[in-house]
């Protein structure tokens, strides 16, 4: 988890949405959302959390560049990482955005988006109990 983190945090720091407008378009999602995402997975399974949780609202900077798959993409590991925390209200929220903006899209399919829905489509009753 070390060597993920010393590659991505200086990735992140010399990230500009504008010189990777074409990465987005080219592999389905914004370099910097799918960067943070995966800072913020190598983070929490190194035992920092609170990095990971910082990380991963700052990757959902996909909605301020308007690229749904992005987003849907963030959401997807907010997703895990919330539910992981055992928080099923955050997860749940964060689920049932990624669905809403899933269905919302018009044509393609974002990475991870079934995933996603299925995660947002279970009642939050049974989501606790999983977590239990």
């Amino acid at each position: 988890m070390a060597a993920a983190r010393n590659q991505l945090e200086p990735a992140l720091n010399d990230y500009d949405p504008e010189r990777r407008r074409e990465a987005r378009e080219r592999f389905g999602t914004d370099p910097g959302v799918s960067g943070r995402a995966l800072l913020a997975l190598a983070s929490w399974f190194s035992g920092d959390l609170q990095r990971a949780r910082q990380l991963i609202e700052e990757a959902i900077l996909g909605r301020e560049l308007g690229h749904i798959r992005s987003t849907i993409y963030a959401l997807t590991y907010k997703t895990v990482i919330e539910t992981h925390r055992n928080d099923p209200n955050s997860a749940i929220t964060a689920a049932t955005s990624g669905a809403t903006l899933r269905s919302d899209a018009k044509g393609g399919r974002g990475p991870h988006s079934g995933s996603l829905m299925a995660r947002a489509s279970h009642p939050k009753k049974e989501i606790e109990e999983a977590l239990r």
